[in-house]
């Protein structure tokens, strides 16, 4: 692991394994380096043309996010994976599922990248995603929004819109910033 990648996954493991495994009032302690916590988490990952330069998608996007995904070990916990381009696609919408989720990690690693970085689509599908699950259960649930980007986008104003929305709606969103990212851009997306 790359040492920008351990950086990154200790931000995720302060910022959000903390707090969650220090509210939790149980008997047992989980196995160290894992979240027990039950919310929803929504992977939204940058598979633009920028992003396979140096071969930073195979080699630090998806190991990151496998690496992420395997520290929840809570069977309540929900993932969800969008990859975003010129377009969004939903590889797998929020489940628990872990052998739908571990199918989906194998198939990550063999996406094509495309040109154009249009993240405000991807937000719109989590967006969609979000309000499904809070009709469905009547009250809010955590959900954390981890976007992973090189922060080139082209269509940033409409993707902080989007962003604002996901927030009302209780979503905490986290921007990774991959790669020679713009550090402006993955800063005012947070």
């Amino acid at each position: 692991m790359s040492s920008a990648a351990a950086t990154i996954l200790w931000f995720v493991l302060v910022m959000v394994l903390v707090p969650l495994q220090s509210s939790q009032q149980t008997n047992e302690a989980p196995p160290v380096g894992t979240c027990n916590g039950a919310f929803d988490f929504y992977f939204i990952i940058d598979s633009s043309t920028s992003v396979a330069r140096e071969q930073v998608f195979q080699k630090q996007i998806i190991p990151l996010v496998k690496n992420i995904t395997m520290l929840f070990v809570n069977p309540l916990w929900k993932v969800s994976y969008t990859t975003f381009s010129h377009d969004a696609v939903v590889h797998l919408n929020l489940t628990a599922n872990r052998n739908k989720i571990n199918q989906t990690l194998d198939q990550l690693k063999s996406i094509q990248t495309h040109p154009g970085t249009f993240l405000a689509p991807a937000l719109n599908e989590v967006h969609k995603q979000l309000f499904r699950n809070l009709q469905a259960l009547g009250v809010p649930r955590a959900s954390v929004i981890l976007v992973i980007t090189d922060g080139k986008l082209n269509d940033f104003n409409e993707t902080i819109g989007r962003a604002d929305r996901l927030r009302k709606l209780g979503g905490a969103i986290y921007t990774i910033g991959v790669g020679k990212a713009s550090t402006y851009q993955v800063y005012l997306c947070n």
